[in-house]
């Protein structure tokens, strides 16, 4: 009944929600300023446009119907970058040196994040959120997130990237980090990360740990950029893109170089200790058959004599020998 009544109210405010947008104003495609800052945004060697931005642009392209051509931002003014130029728009983590009445910035979609930590670290972590002095460092597996708006912003909280989250962990319990941070577009429920996480250190999230994206453009451009916002409310984007950026986001099984070397040489010292073991036993084995199917009666003992260490089957049923193991 409940999920009958959403239906309806969505169907009776979406007319009025979006009737201001015209079809014969919108347009056949756009261009889109992007950056060379992957994984958020660049080309690829054959040119091709990928990263974050771009997975956003493409699924509002096929929600919009609205073609979408990808050109490189060479670091310039945006400002001057879009002047005069329809349906023309920038998309990435810059932002111009001076807003001007010309130009216009809407959201795109934000990435939160999450931060675990020791108990131990409670009460640095909190103040740090709240006062600029305090500084923390931080890690993580998403790369290059310390140009993020929660990093730039707040400059005592440093970020350091993690290849894996093995390193990361054992980082966190020998306290080289005061925190972990996990990131994530949109989430409704606890990944199974996360309640890992949870139950293995605390937790806080906070306002400051949101990091919103936007796009900007000429004022004159103000229609696509309702179409804009119709084409990621209608397509329910921010749900998508969490994928996104998982995909982007280093391994959990990852490792660093050194890393890697330290644990191929632990698991390379266990093989040889265990190769060893093995091979001792099989001698062992092989000198008690010997020794025990010996005709004779056979006896080890220490050089003073006093101690007998070993009687073979023969000598055991001649002599009432007591043997020290």
């Amino acid at each position: 009944m409940l999920k009958l009544c959403s239906l309806l109210c969505y169907l009776l405010f979406l007319p009025s929600a979006y009737g201001v947008l015209n079809e014969s104003n919108k347009a056949d495609e756009i261009n889109v300023y992007i950056e060379q800052n992957l994984p958020y945004s660049g080309f690829n060697r054959q040119q091709k446009a990928q990263g974050i931005f771009v997975d956003y642009w493409m699924l509002w392209s096929l929600q919009s119907g609205i073609t979408v051509n990808f050109l490189p931002y060479i670091k310039e003014d945006i400002a001057a970058l879009l002047s005069g130029k329809k349906n023309t728009v920038y998309s990435g983590l810059g932002k111009p040196s001076k807003i001007s009445a010309n130009i216009k910035k809407s959201p795109l979609f934000s990435i939160s994040s999450q931060l675990y930590f020791r108990p131990t670290r409670r009460d640095k972590i909190q103040s740090s959120l709240v006062d600029k002095t305090v500084l923390i460092t931080v890690g993580g597996l998403l790369p290059r997130s310390q140009q993020l708006s929660q990093f730039v912003n707040s400059p005592n909280i440093t970020y350091r990237e993690y290849s894996g989250l093995l390193e990361l962990l054992l980082d966190i319990y020998f306290e080289k980090l005061d925190a972990l941070v996990l990131f994530s577009s949109h989430q409704v429920h606890q990944r199974l990360l996360d309640q890992f996480l949870s139950l293995l250190l605390n937790t806080t999230s906070s306002p400051i740990l949101t990091n919103e994206l936007f796009v900007y453009s000429e004022q004159q451009n103000n229609n696509l950029l309702d179409w804009i916002l119709w084409g990621e409310q209608v397509g329910n984007i921010p749900n998508k893109m969490t994928s996104a950026l998982e995909k982007v986001t280093n391994p959990i099984w990852g490792s660093s170089t050194d890393m890697a070397a330290r644990i191929m040489t632990i698991f390379s010292c266990i093989a040889l200790l265990f190769i060893y073991i093995r091979v001792m036993r099989k001698k062992d084995k092989e000198f008690e058959n010997i020794f025990h199917s010996s005709p004779y009666p056979l006896i080890i003992y220490s050089l003073d004599g006093r101690i007998i260490y070993y009687l073979n089957e023969k000598a055991e049923s001649a002599f009432p020998f007591k043997v020290y193991n």
